[in-house]
């Protein structure tokens, strides 16, 4: 079993490494985005056991960016603030990144 990401305005498609994977613009990333509000270092995805989990990267820029905008987060998982703490995903879940959105797959 492995994870995608797929951009919900382009369709591209991003394969999630394992067993974890940061996500942000810097080129050291596994997934790397760009685009408006999108931190260097922004998420990180996990995989414990079958079971996928994402937080926000503890230190990173979008962690203290959630801080100060908790009325507008630039990283949401289904509508709803992302937090530093590990949040399980399901298919078909939705993680807003800065200006992108992404659904997670399971392939």
């Amino acid at each position: 079993m492995s994870a995608l990401l797929i951009d919900e305005d382009t369709s591209q498609q991003f394969a999630v490494p394992e067993p974890a994977c940061k996500i942000g613009s810097a080129p050291s990333n596994g997934v790397v985005l760009t685009g408006e509000g999108v931190s260097p270092v922004h998420v990180r995805i996990e995989k414990r056991g079958e079971d996928y989990f994402a937080a926000l990267e503890p230190g990173g820029l979008a962690t203290k960016k959630v801080m100060f905008f908790l009325d507008m987060p630039n990283c949401t998982l289904n509508r709803k603030p992302l937090e530093a703490k590990l949040t399980k995903l399901t298919n078909g879940d939705k993680l807003q990144i800065g200006s992108r959105l992404l659904r997670f797959h399971i392939t």
